[in-house]
C-alpha cells in the first residue's frame, strides 16, 4: 500500500487526533492544578471529571484555529491556560 492510495480523510483524522491528544496532554494538568490553586471553590473545580469531558469535548471544537500554536510554543500554551482560567473564575453578568 502506497501513501497515495490512503484517503484524504485519513490523513485529516489523524492529524485532528493527533493534536486533539497533545493538547489536551500538555494542557489539562495545568489547567487543572492552576484552577484549584486560583479558585478552589469553584463548582467546576470540584467535578474533574466532568470538567475534563466539557473541555476535551470544546476544545474539539476550536481545535483548528489555536492547535498547533498551542502544540509548538510554551509561551502560547501557558497563555491559553491563563486566559481559560481567568474566563472560568470571572463572574457572568
Amino acid at each position: 500500500m502506497e501513501l497515495t492510495e490512503i484517503p484524504i480523510w485519513n490523513w485529516i483524522l489523524t492529524v485532528w487526533s493527533s493534536m486533539w491528544i497533545l493538547i489536551l496532554t500538555r494542557t489539562w494538568t495545568r489547567v487543572k492544578e492552576l484552577l484549584e490553586m486560583m479558585y478552589p471553590r469553584l463548582s467546576i473545580s470540584q467535578s474533574p471529571i466532568l470538567h475534563f469531558i466539557i473541555y476535551a469535548s470544546c476544545i474539539n471544537l476550536i481545535l483548528p484555529i489555536i492547535g498547533f500554536s498551542i502544540i509548538l510554543h510554551d509561551t502560547k500554551r501557558d497563555q491559553w491556560v491563563k486566559s481559560y482560567v481567568k474566563q472560568l473564575g470571572t463572574k457572568k453578568k
